[in-house]
């Protein structure tokens, strides 16, 4: 079994930092800061980035910014990308180098600011966060669709661009 110092040490950015299932579901809030640079201390914001320590349960790669559901009947494991106007349970870390391998462990963000994928729908400053196709995202209008509605844009993304936004959608798994 793997210590529990690998948890607590554990941060953004890395897979596969305990490979053990009893560490499934472990929730970590993390500092809103550039984990892309691990010696980064600066935070972005006074907010935390809230996730769920969980494994790729989906049969194929994942890729970094995308929105996913977590499998039925294993809701410590990935499902799927989200669809269109669909529930969003979390967003794969961003932070992560190349692909989420089928059977990885993985951190998958369930709350606060985070950068995700934008689609064909764009995203404005300070919309609202729809889900839209192949798990990516896009300007929602408010009142519509609401089980997709996934939080507000912090900034402005155009199709197979990524931008910043405050995710929180509550219709997840983890709420």
């Amino acid at each position: 079994m793997a210590s529990f110092a690998g948890m607590a040490n554990a941060r953004l950015g890395v897979k596969n930092i305990v490979k053990d299932d009893s560490y499934l579901g472990a929730i970590r809030v993390f500092m809103d800061k550039n984990h892309s640079d691990p010696d980064s201390v600066a935070p972005l914001s006074a907010r935390g980035i809230k996730a769920i320590y969980v494994k790729n349960g989906s049969g194929g790669a994942l890729t970094k910014g995308l929105g996913v559901v977590m499998k039925s009947g294993a809701l410590n494991q990935v499902g799927g990308l989200h669809s269109a106007n669909g529930r969003c349970d979390g967003i794969i870390d961003p932070f992560l180098t190349g692909t989420v391998a089928d059977g990885d462990y993985f951190w998958l963000i369930i709350e606060g600011p985070i950068d995700v994928e934008v689609g064909s729908g764009d995203l404005t400053v300070n919309s609202v966060v729809q889900t839209l196709a192949s798990g990516k995202f896009g300007t929602g209008t408010a009142g519509t669709n609401p089980i997709g509605h996934s939080g507000i844009s912090e900034e402005a993304g155009v199709n197979n661009g990524v931008a910043r936004v405050l995710f929180n959608n509550p219709f997840g798994i983890n709420k």
